[in-house]
């Protein structure tokens, strides 16, 4: 059975993005995959955009990139990340509900 870790942010408040290897977590035959969730630094302590890319670059066959769906910018925020190398989006804080008509253009 193959596992996939769906929520996964990067802390580089105790160490580097780049020093973090995920070799330690296939070791233990648990977890062989990884969404990793960016949030591009809205939460102190959690990693950029660019750092998340640059370690899911490094380990492309763990970490999948994902990125934030920031309600308060238009489509083209998400054309960017795509652009960039995300290939999904994580949908949070929004400022009405989720089904909010105001938000089908980001949808």
């Amino acid at each position: 059975m193959h596992m996939v870790d769906a929520h996964l942010h990067l802390d580089v408040s105790r160490k580097e993005a780049s020093e973090y290897d995920p070799r330690l977590l296939l070791k233990s035959g648990l977890i062989h995959r990884a969404w990793l969730l960016s949030i591009n630094a809205t939460v102190e302590g959690l990693a950029t955009d660019a750092q998340t890319l640059a370690l899911c670059r490094r380990y492309p066959d763990y970490f999948v990139p994902f990125g934030f769906l920031d309600y308060t910018r238009g489509p083209d925020r998400i054309e960017e990340l795509f652009a960039q190398g995300f290939v999904g989006l994580k949908a949070i804080w929004p400022r009405f509900r989720y089904d909010d008509e105001r938000y089908f253009p980001l949808y």
